[in-house]
């Protein structure tokens, strides 16, 4: 029982997009936000022995003090993301 066998012609992989005229500011939005955010964690890692410093407090101040801050900070990113997107249709 010989059988054909047929090749299959060799291309992009399924799901693939080959975009070689797409701007690259999406992804440059993207590499500024993720520069932002390690900004971000070295300010607070700086600042975080002069904060417990001046207010006198104990280690578990200091990590409320962190934990404070980083609360405020992601519930600011949420909130940003969510309106950056608003005007976008979801990719449903």
């Amino acid at each position: 029982m010989g059988g054909v066998i047929h090749h299959a012609r060799r291309g992009p992989a399924a799901g693939t997009v080959d975009a070689p005229g797409r701007p690259p500011a999406p992804l440059l939005a993207v590499c500024a936000g993720y520069f932002m955010v390690i900004l971000d964690v070295t300010v607070i890692n700086v600042a975080v022995p002069v904060a417990g410093r001046d207010l006198s407090a104990s280690l578990t101040g200091i990590q409320w003090i962190t934990d404070g801050y980083t609360l405020v900070f992601a519930g600011l990113l949420l909130t940003g993301g969510a309106l950056g997107g608003a005007g976008r249709p979801s990719a449903r």
